[in-house]
């Protein structure tokens, strides 16, 4: 006859609420950390189109100045230089505007994201006058960059004068820009204050 088996029993211990606190905490803490990095994935994809903008923006004055006698657009001749840009070599509006911008677009001077370099101009109505080849300090030298948001429109241009910067620092406080020679450039707004960046040298 064999001995009746015993039957095995398992004990559980219960989790202290102390112990289900820690995990809950930890665990909204490692998702606010995730939260946290799609965040930065996003904002950096944002730029990162912004700056593909301003590359097909700058391809489209190059485009131009072959047209013109090797001159850049002006601000505004009988129509802004956006304008120019979009009916003459860049077909695509989506390129007008900055993924990270508040203003809803609309192509037009208050809601375009990117403002050009008011500095490259000798006045509104002076007919384009600046040759690329005259550029010395091209490599410094901003064409253009993300605009102001301003009372929910934006500039068609940018410029630094007075202690007054108007540019849209869109970017993590930074601006996109792009320089005479091509460059882009994610510049932090404070950095922008430096003249280097405004004015073209002959």
């Amino acid at each position: 006859m064999h001995p009746q088996a015993t039957p095995i029993r398992h004990t559980f211990r219960a989790f202290t609420l102390v112990e289900l606190l820690t995990v809950i905490a930890i665990v909204g803490i490692l998702a606010a950390l995730v939260m946290v990095s799609v965040g930065r994935v996003r904002q950096g994809a944002k730029t990162a189109l912004c700056a593909s903008n301003l590359r097909q923006l700058y391809v489209g004055t190059q485009l131009f100045a072959q047209d013109n006698r090797n001159l850049l657009p002006a601000l505004y001749y009988e129509k802004p230089w956006y304008t120019v840009l979009r009916d003459g070599y860049l077909h695509d509006e989506k390129v007008f505007f900055c993924p990270s911008s508040s203003i809803e677009p609309a192509f037009n001077s208050t809601a375009i994201s990117y403002g050009w370099n008011i500095y490259l101009d000798k006045g509104v109505n002076v007919a384009p006058h600046l040759q690329v080849r005259n550029i010395t300090n091209a490599k410094e030298l901003i064409l253009m960059g993300d605009s102001q948001d301003e009372a929910g429109q934006q500039r068609l241009y940018i410029q630094y004068g007075n202690g007054t910067l108007l540019a849209g620092a869109r970017h993590n406080e930074s601006v996109n820009v792009v320089h005479a020679d091509g460059s882009l450039a994610c510049v932090p707004k404070q950095a922008l204050r430096e003249l280097k960046y405004w004015t073209p040298k002959p």
